[in-house]
């Protein structure tokens, strides 16, 4: 009896995870698709095209306990709607806000980093990757900061 237990569970926890990592995939086979229909032969052309003011911000010296943010903006230099699927830092402390809607060819738009830097003393070098349709899959920004101790 305890072996059929067994055997149902491990059978349940290994469906379990294959649905949930095709769920985890379905946004970026939908971008990769969008691409590939506007252009099949899979040259750029026809594509979508993620290009940034700046890939690099510095917020100089601030206070262990601060939160700062920067904005990048960005255009749409391809021929075909932008789609953003994610942006993420590399820790907790650098947050991204993002557009959730398609950037028309041409279009300008932004992305939000924020930095909190509790428990960050020294220097500090972040990334973002922002994952598209852009004919280039990842672009990445980066944000520097010196943190200072609180002062006692």
């Amino acid at each position: 009896m305890k072996r059929i237990y067994l055997i149902a569970c491990v059978a349940a926890i290994l469906s379990f995870g294959c649905g949930q990592s095709e769920n985890s995939s379905i946004s970026t086979d939908v971008i990769k698709d969008n691409a590939t229909a506007e252009n099949p032969n899979g040259s750029s052309k026809g594509m979508a095209e993620i290009v940034f003011e700046e890939y690099e911000h510095d917020f100089g010296t601030i206070s262990e306990g601060e939160i700062v943010e920067t904005t990048f903006k960005f255009k749409n230099a391809g021929t075909s709607n932008l789609l953003i699927s994610e942006a993420k830092g590399d820790c907790g402390c650098t947050v991204p806000v993002f557009p959730k809607e398609p950037i028309k060819p041409g279009q300008e738009s932004k992305i939000t980093v924020s930095f909190n830097s509790s428990g960050k003393v020294g220097e500090n070098t972040k990334r973002v990757t922002v994952s598209t349709n852009s004919k280039d899959a990842n672009a990445y920004l980066t944000i520097k900061a010196t943190v200072l101790p609180k002062s006692k």
